[in-house]
């Protein structure tokens, strides 16, 4: 089972929203010191060539976020069907067009993404919260 790892979103109004999220893992225990992934038998950095991608053909992604997690009202909802998401080998690519974003009238949110295995396996890989900064420059 993965934990799902904690992400805050921030999305400037009326601007494009790009994020790009990686899936893999090292042939070994690793941990993050100061921004660096540090091999915890050596305490030396873990080589970016140890990385192993998780392979994401035939896989399928949805994420969503509403105001609360009760909250029936869904505020986006991005799918890999819809465009909304794209996956790669290992990495989780998510995009919200400009017309998108400028039509957004709330300011703070939940999320999560899961993605679905070709064998119908679900794993919420990301969740956090998400903010909109208002946009002042407008037509």
């Amino acid at each position: 089972m993965t934990k799902p790892v904690k992400v805050q979103l921030q999305i400037y109004q009326g601007a494009t929203f790009t994020k790009r999220f990686g899936w893999g893992s090292y042939p070994y225990a690793v941990t993050e010191r100061n921004g660096v992934i540090v091999n915890l038998a050596t305490g030396r950095p873990a080589p970016s060539s140890d990385y192993i991608a998780v392979n994401l053909t035939g896989w399928a992604a949805r994420m969503q976020a509403r105001r609360t997690v009760g909250d029936d009202t869904v505020l986006f909802e991005l799918t890999s069907s819809n465009g909304g998401i794209v996956l790669g080998n290992g990495t989780i690519d998510v995009r919200i067009s400009a017309q998108e974003t400028s039509a957004y009238a709330w300011k703070n949110g939940v999320w999560d993404l899961e993605l679905i295995a070709p064998d119908g396996t679900v794993t919420r890989l990301l969740e956090g919260s998400v903010s909109v900064s208002p946009e002042v420059t407008r037509d």
